[in-house]
């Protein structure tokens, strides 16, 4: 059995804990997230 993940969602917790490339990275590839307004 294997198990797949959403590759995007590891950027997200990043930049949710602030880092600044993946930041960069989820503007860059249009990934929504909240925070990034904040």
């Amino acid at each position: 059995r294997v198990l797949t993940t959403d590759p995007g969602i590891g950027v997200v917790r990043h930049a949710d804990a602030g880092y600044e490339l993946a930041i960069e990275t989820a503007k860059k590839h249009g990934i929504k997230m909240p925070m990034l307004g904040r």
